[in-house]
């Protein structure tokens, strides 16, 4: 169960209202909430730090210190996409790429934003197989249908983000809701989710 008291909550509220603080222009009071957070996050377990580290970080951006916000926003992106790869990693990805792109660093910041496309990708290729549950979708037609006709990718492109979606959504379930039908394609199971 979740409360507000969660550490989680702690964060989500910090950098709100750190945004709320850069929006309004009060950007020395951003920076000293950012920096108090960060500062007590240090001392907490798991990815406190991190969390701590990416409200520091969108402070610093906001503050147009742009060497810190790369180094705080880097450290929290590269820490926080890997145990999860569309968590809070993700929600930092942005602000970090923005940092490097104003540096001029733009070959640097679409490598960071490149992630975030190939995951859109993979909930492009969900969506596209729920619009007909049951139906059976070959590569070539997921190709068409998620990548588009005027781009040219390999078919086996299409069994690696059905992977990745696969890890995605089947934490922790028995049924997986994608079915592989030999020789033909892909499919989302018409059954999921009701009761056997």
């Amino acid at each position: 169960s979740r409360s507000f008291d969660s550490p989680h909550m702690r964060f989500n509220i910090a950098d709100a209202h750190v945004s709320a603080l850069l929006y309004a222009g009060q950007v020395s009071e951003a920076r000293d909430v950012a920096d108090r957070m960060r500062r007590q996050a240090a001392s907490l377990p798991g990815v406190a730090p991190l969390l701590g580290a990416a409200v520091a970080g969108r402070a610093a951006l906001g503050a147009g210190d742009l060497e810190t916000a790369c180094r705080l926003l880097e450290q929290a992106v590269e820490g926080l996409s890997g145990p999860h790869p569309i968590g809070w990693g993700y929600r930092y990805r942005i602000p970090y790429a923005t940092a490097l792109a104003i540096r001029g660093l733009t070959d640097d910041a679409l490598a960071v934003l490149a992630p975030l496309a190939e995951n859109r990708r993979e909930f492009r290729l969900l969506e596209y197989l729920m619009r007909h549950p049951g139906r059976v979708y070959s590569r070539e037609q997921l190709l068409d249908g998620v990548w588009g006709n005027d781009v040219y990718v390999d078919e086996r492109t299409v069994d690696v983000h059905i992977g990745r979606l696969r890890r995605a959504i089947n934490r922790g379930r028995e049924n997986d809701p994608i079915r592989t039908v030999r020789g033909a394609g892909y499919a989302f199971d018409e059954r999921f989710g009701q009761p056997a």
